[in-house]
């Protein structure tokens, strides 16, 4: 029983390292986005810099966990995680290179396929935690359709497959409630709350139906990210 539980302690650590390597490296690439839609502005390099190291770090923490996996999406990552960047040119303006546009989509989209059909992941990881992938993986492929000259066209089938917007929000949604449901008093209305936020901006985001609301979406995302984290210690202490 006592290694059972070893065992259990230890996937739950490497699930939850790997979970906070991909929503820190979702928002980098939002924040690199944004970086190119805001024409530059400092503000977002300096979330870029901020979630590419939170990323790396907890990436090299899910390898020492799990040695061959972390081996194979650490060695993936480091491939273009440092031409992460939005530059400008006269004949592009503000723009993200298509080979590092291409690199991260694929990225995102396999990253998030493994998370959610890994079915031990699901179960016994931070359910807040998994609310903030969820969220941080829709509006990084919006902030990627929004500053791409093709939009939509722009998305192989295989990412749009691996990332369909409508069934991610209305997943999305669901643990919310579920974990709006779990908490107690304040806990629950802020996550209540959240979601309010979220339906808000939903149909611009998952419709791309208001590709201009970037700046509004992106303040949006953080917000629910921000109560997701403030409730996140209450939940895991109750094994949500």
């Amino acid at each position: 029983m006592l290694v059972l539980a070893c065992l259990f302690a230890t996937q739950s650590h490497a699930n939850s390292a790997l979970l906070n390597h991909a929503q820190a490296a979702f928002q980098a690439m939002s924040a690199m986005y944004m970086k190119a839609l805001s024409q530059g502005s400092p503000k977002y390099q300096t979330d870029l810099d901020k979630y590419k190291e939170q990323a790396t770090a907890s990436l090299k923490q899910f390898q020492q966990q799990d040695p061959l996996l972390g081996g194979q999406w650490l060695n993936r990552w480091s491939s273009f995680a440092n031409n992460l960047k939005a530059e400008y040119s006269p004949e592009y303006d503000w723009d993200v290179d298509s080979v590092v546009r291409r690199d991260a989509r694929s990225y995102l989209s396999d990253l998030y396929a493994l998370i959610g059909s890994d079915s031990s992941m699901q179960e016994s990881a931070n359910q807040g935690l998994l609310a903030q992938v969820e969220i941080q993986a829709i509006t990084a492929r919006f902030f990627d359709v929004s500053s791409s000259y093709n939009g939509t066209i722009s998305l192989s089938p295989q990412d749009a497959s691996k990332l369909e917007p409508k069934m991610a929000s209305k997943q999305f949604k669901a643990r919310l409630d579920v974990l709006a449901k779990s908490s107690n008093g304040a806990h629950g209305k802020s996550i209540q709350s959240a979601k309010s936020k979220w339906e808000f901006v939903e149909d611009s985001v998952v419709n791309y139906s208001d590709q201009s609301a970037y700046f509004l979406v992106y303040a949006t995302k953080n917000k629910i990210s921000k109560v997701l984290r403030s409730v996140g210690d209450s939940l895991a202490a109750n094994g949500i």
